[in-house]
């Protein structure tokens, strides 16, 4: 009769083990990378308008032709070059512009009693230009 190897045996079975979860583990890596990828087209916006300096340095702004105006940063792209220019913007909005955007939602009765314009955060990924100057 052969003799059962046991240290052998919790070797092997603690090895399928490692290697079941790393399996389980890139799978759920790869799930959640494509719900990102999926999540970030569907909420991909663009606006076309005049791209203007903001209240600070650095802060730009740029109003759509749907009357929004949307508050534009970006590390990627030179936007102090393109002032004063007409741009089409592509890009997602920012995380924290949801949370914007609810509390201007619940003030939206004065704000549209003051004809105030709500600015919401984008950040661009694509950015056209479509004249020097926006005349």
């Amino acid at each position: 009769m052969k003799k059962l190897n046991l240290p052998g045996l919790v070797i092997v079975l603690l090895f399928i083990t490692a290697l079941t979860q790393y399996a389980d583990t890139k799978r759920n890596e790869a799930k959640q990378d494509t719900t990102k990828a999926h999540t970030s087209a569907k909420h991909k916006i663009t606006v076309t308008g005049c791209l203007q300096n903001g209240d600070k340095p650095g802060d730009f702004l740029i109003t759509g032709n749907d009357g929004n105006t949307w508050d534009v940063g970006s590390s990627t792209f030179r936007l102090d070059q393109l002032v004063g220019s007409k741009l089409t913007i592509s890009g997602t909005p920012r995380r924290d512009a949801k949370v914007h955007e609810e509390k201007a939602s619940k003030e939206g009765e004065i704000e549209k009693a003051a004809k105030k314009e709500r600015v919401r955060d984008l950040r661009p990924t694509s950015i056209k230009l479509l004249s020097d100057s926006c005349k």
